[in-house]
């Protein structure tokens, strides 16, 4: 199995929310050198944790991916409550979050803030998009360079 494949499969079975499903679509077997897998496989860990932490029970995380020559794009989108817009500046920092008193979901704030830097530092980028509106939805898309 690719490792992408590997590490999703891996997040599904360990999430704290029973029932999730994650559905993948356009999925690709490129690799990546060994060390970059490491570092990859542990940011897609973590963002599909934090997506099945904040869907509903029998919710829906979606994973979608493509590849180039320069670039893998992959993109989790759950449909929980969403995030409010005055929210999403400060969901990367350190120790923040944005319901703390929700004590559903595990965590000290410190998974995204991770997950942004692992990628920076590979040369990537993570944004986020999300809406409260129903149908409420929270998408991260990474953007890991091959160079």
């Amino acid at each position: 199995l690719p490792f992408l494949t590997t590490a999703a499969a891996v997040s599904s079975h360990e999430l704290s929310i029973p029932n999730i499903n994650i559905s993948f679509s356009s999925i690709f077997v490129r690799s990546f050198h060994k060390s970059r897998q490491v570092y990859f496989t542990a940011l897609l860990d973590n963002l599909l944790k934090n997506a099945g932490e904040y869907s509903e029970s029998h919710g829906k995380i979606e994973v979608t991916w493509s590849a180039s020559e320069m670039a893998v794009i992959v993109k989790i989108t759950d449909h929980g409550a969403g995030i409010a817009a005055e929210e999403l500046p400060k969901i990367f920092n350190r120790f923040y979050r944005v319901h703390p008193s929700d004590a559903s979901t595990e965590g000290v704030g410190i998974g995204l803030a991770l997950a942004k830097e692992i990628i920076e530092k590979q040369g990537g980028s993570l944004v986020v998009e999300s809406s409260t509106n129903k149908p409420s939805y929270t998408s991260f898309e990474i953007v890991f360079l091959l160079h």
